[in-house]
């Protein structure tokens, strides 16, 4: 898993449009490869964390006040397949759709 979490993080650095500011990461190696990324929006409050728990993807967006799970479990969306650079685009095709819905970008 620990590519996965670089290619988050390289994909993140490429996408200058998001205007992410890395605050807090972990990767754990021992504990099924479970990680943390956690960032803020440069031009809003709002902050989005990438968490892997157990081979299982969010991305949550907090905004106001709660965070929200905006795929509620990547597995699912990918329907099991391994996790690769091609499922990063996926990932973050569907992160536009909702950050564009939302009125976040």
């Amino acid at each position: 898993m620990k590519d996965f979490y670089e290619l988050i993080k390289e994909k993140v650095r490429d996408e200058k449009k998001y205007e992410l500011v890395l605050i807090d990461e972990s990767y754990d190696e021992k504990a099924f490869g479970n990680f943390l990324l956690l960032y803020k929006f440069n031009y809003t409050k709002g902050l989005i964390r990438f968490i892997n728990d157990r081979g299982q993807l969010f991305v949550e967006i907090k905004t106001k006040k709660d965070w929200e799970d905006i795929f509620e479990n990547l597995d699912k969306k990918v329907e099991g397949i391994e996790l690769n650079k091609e499922k990063i685009d996926e990932v973050f095709t569907q992160l536009d759709l909702y950050l564009t819905d939302k009125r976040v970008l």
